[in-house]
């Protein structure tokens, strides 16, 4: 474990700062690989409230990396979701245009029979 200084700089480009709570602004997640200085009295953070709030941190870590791997699942279903209803959708169109095709086939023989009734000719619809 690391002590962090009033000021200090990672990799000599960016500067965090601890505040008189002691508190780590600047470092994001990595900021649980660091503990305040004890050097300052007016730190007012003990050991066991500093692991407090690293164990909660961690647990907090945790359930993020769930939560974007459910996140993850959830998208996938939904492309798969909208891929089988795609299909389905073409499928339905290809039904309709072939049961047309066969409506119209079967009435054009039909008035070919009757000689009585006037030459079918199929509704076009837009």
């Amino acid at each position: 474990m690391f002590k962090v200084s009033e000021y200090f700089s990672v990799c000599g480009m960016n500067f965090v700062r601890v505040d008189k709570k002691g508190r780590i602004y600047g470092l994001g997640i990595e900021a649980g690989k660091y503990k305040p200085s004890s050097s300052r009295s007016s730190d007012g953070i003990s050991p066991s409230e500093y692991e407090h709030m690293r164990t909660a941190i961690s647990k907090m870590s945790a359930e993020n990396m769930e939560l974007k791997e459910r996140l993850k699942t959830n998208e996938e279903l939904i492309r798969a979701s909208q891929e089988e209803s795609r299909l389905a959708r073409e499928q339905s169109q290809e039904d309709s245009r072939l049961l047309r095709e066969q409506f119209q086939k079967f009435m054009e023989s039909f008035t070919q029979g009757h000689s009585d009734l006037p030459p079918y000719r199929p509704h076009r619809s837009s």
